[in-house]
């Protein structure tokens, strides 16, 4: 395989780690999709905006399947394609600019924290990159239980990659697992 011209032997992955703070700051922060995901999944967890508290095992609570669109969006396929001069050209799930930053790079001691793997490189941030997922008409399908065969459906056949474009305006109907019959 290649990318822009360059045989895969010569490239690597790339990961943007978010910092601890920029995790505490995304599932604390009152107004962010992280704080949504909490309040959905970790309402039932005692203290769960207080990171000496219930913080943690409020994320921890957050079901993997909700959980990975994050995770996937913040893992890059070509170091090549993400060096700092391309931030800008990087791209979310949806194919839309992530708008990712240099000034986003954690620094320590004055000095970006990038970490040479054997495998890839590892861009400490202090910001986390939503997913279209949770951006787009699907958030509300994914993260309310009683749709989630519509949601399987929207999977399943491939309309994510219709209902995640954000440049486009959507109105999505759907129906409850309870009202949906399927014969076989």
């Amino acid at each position: 395989g290649t990318t822009a011209g360059v045989r895969s032997e010569h490239d690597m992955a790339a990961i943007f780690v978010p910092s601890d703070s920029a995790v505490i700051n995304y599932f604390a922060a009152a107004e962010s999709s992280g704080r949504t995901l909490i309040n959905r999944y970790g309402s039932n967890v005692p203290n769960n905006d207080d990171i000496n508290g219930g913080l943690l095992e409020a994320i921890d609570s957050i079901p993997l399947e909700v959980i990975e669109p994050l995770v996937r969006n913040h893992m890059l396929m070509s170091f090549n394609s993400s060096v700092p001069s391309k931030f800008e050209n990087i791209m979310d799930d949806a194919r839309d600019p992530m708008k990712v930053k240099v000034e986003d790079i954690a620094k320590e001691d004055g000095k970006e924290k990038v970490i040479l793997a054997n495998n890839g490189v590892v861009y400490v941030m202090n910001k986390l990159y939503n997913p279209a997922r949770y951006k787009s008409v699907i958030a509300p399908v994914m993260l309310t239980d009683t749709l989630s065969v519509f949601y399987k459906f929207i999977n399943d056949l491939s309309y994510d990659q219709y209902l995640l474009s954000m440049g486009n305006k959507f109105s999505l109907v759907v129906s409850a697992d309870n009202e949906i019959v399927y014969y076989a």
